[in-house]
Formats: C-alpha cells, structure tokens, sequence
C-alpha cells in the first residue's frame, strides 16, 4: 500500500511542480499577472494527477489481480465469491487507497455547482477513511481488513 500511494504522491509532486513552473512561466516569473484561463489551466494540471494514478491502478489491478505495491510483494487479490474483476472493483472501491479518488471525485462535482454528489463523495471520502482505520486496527490483530470482507476478497501470496 505504500508503494501505491507514493506514487500518488509523487505524482501529485510531479503535477504541482509542472502547474507552478506553467503560472511562473506564464507571469513571467511573478511580475505580471495571470489571466483567469491560466490558473485554470494550472488547476487542470493538478486535478490530472488523481485520475492518471488511479486509470493507472486500476489497468494493473484488474489486468494482474494487484495493484504494484502487491505485485511488487508478490501478494494478489483472490475473490471468494464474486466475479474476479467486480470483487477487484468493489476491493478498490473500499480501499483507504480509493479515498483520494472519492475526495477528487467531491471536488469536481462541487467545482461544476453539482452540491448533492459532491457531498456524497465527499462523505464517501470520509467513510473509506475511517473504514481505513478500521482496518489497520484490524490488520494488527491479524483479522480479515474491512475492504476485503466487502468486496468478499484474500489477499494470497503469488505461487
């Protein structure tokens, strides 16, 4: 997981850093201003982030049966009941790691003037994060995590 969710860090690092340069650039390093269409162009550049990371998990989780951190410990996700790839999507869905993707989720929908799902993805947000805690307090005692009893999943290591 934190292999994972360095890469979303260092992504969203990666973005930032690209969005700073653009408006210094465009501003010709602070001594002008912006024009209202440049920060949004910044604003874009940052919001990209979340989505590129989680097309990218998601291509690997549903390809592989794990995200890159869990094949990089040669650990996968086997579904018990489910199909593989809707319990894949379900896990996810639940995951701490899908918090980011629900709260980029809250802030699009509240930034289009859509204030009822931008709500309810921001409560999404906030649930999967305690669920998170749930499951790490879960994890120490070496109990089923949270995402997995939803989604009906193990993780297995790799044969």
């Amino acid at each position: 997981m934190l292999f994972d969710a360095s890469r979303l860090l260092l992504g969203s690092l990666a973005a930032s850093l690209i969005a700073c340069g653009f408006l210094f650039w465009r501003s010709a390093w602070g001594m002008l201003d912006i024009q209202p269409y440049e920060s949004s162009i910044a604003a874009a550049l940052l919001l990209a982030s979340i989505p590129s990371w989680l097309a990218w998990i998601l291509t690997a989780t549903l390809k592989t049966g794990g995200t890159p951190g869990q094949l990089r410990n040669q650990t996968f996700v086997r579904a018990n009941k489910n199909s593989r790839s809707r319990a894949r999507l379900i896990r996810f869905a639940s995951h701490p790691l899908s918090a980011p993707v629900w709260g980029w989720l809250a802030v699009v929908t509240f930034l289009l003037d859509a204030r009822l799902p931008s709500y309810l993805f921001g409560v999404a947000s906030i649930i999967v994060m305690v669920g998170g805690l749930g499951s790490i307090i879960l994890m120490i005692f070496r109990l089923e995590t949270l995402h997995d009893r939803i989604a009906q999943t193990t993780i297995e290591k790799r044969p």
